[in-house]
């Protein structure tokens, strides 16, 4: 009986010895796995990638954004990227306006949340979020003409001087304003299509 015992007792040990091998294969599979799926999936969600449906290459036409994208600049447009991030002052965006056959290049300059006025100096309007007159990448302030400081004012009226929820003040790179948000006023998140990134020159 003693002899039975030890193997019984022998057996035993190598039986749990097996499945405890067979778990901390199981466990580094598993782990390597998840390690995979976090760079390839997680970190492509987290990046805003996972959003994006399609991309598309474009060449600038006009100078609206000139100091920003010259005429003639290639850009990339991912389109499905703001479904799953925010629209973010500084962004530029591709905007479909009207029936137009191709989207209007924009840049971000006030979001959902954010205070906006209209101000009067020196016999100039001027637009003014958070504080702050807005200005272009020459650091010249937007200034208003009659018509488009009476469109603006109509949002900061009807809004209370703040930009609703998914609605974003887009502008050029021109003072004196282009077809943007001193034309057709605040855009709204539905018509902002894609987001642009610059090619390298």
């Amino acid at each position: 009986m003693a002899a039975l015992n030890s193997n019984l007792g022998y057996s035993y040990y190598f039986s749990k010895r097996s499945i405890l091998i067979r778990l901390f294969f199981f466990l580094l599979i598993s782990f390597s796995v998840f390690q995979i799926y976090s760079i390839f999936v997680v970190g492509n969600f987290l990046s805003g990638e996972a959003c994006i449906k399609n991309t598309g290459e474009y060449v600038v036409r006009g100078g609206s954004l000139a100091g920003i994208l010259e005429d003639q600049d290639k850009v990339e447009l991912l389109f499905g990227y703001y479904e799953c991030n925010n629209v973010k002052v500084g962004d530029l965006v591709a905007y479909q306006f009207a029936n137009r056959s191709t989207p209007l290049i924009k840049k971000v300059y006030g979001v959902g949340g954010d205070r906006f006025l209209l101000k009067e100096e020196n016999n100039a309007w001027h637009i003014i979020v958070n504080g702050d007159v807005i200005k272009n990448s020459q650091n010249i302030p937007f200034v208003l003409n009659d018509s488009s400081k009476n469109i603006l004012a109509l949002y900061v009226d009807g809004y209370h001087g703040i930009i609703p929820h998914d609605a974003y003040l887009i502008l050029g790179n021109v003072p004196e304003g282009s077809i943007d948000s001193t034309y057709f006023g605040l855009a709204g998140k539905q018509d902002i299509i894609a987001k642009v990134v610059v090619r390298k020159r």
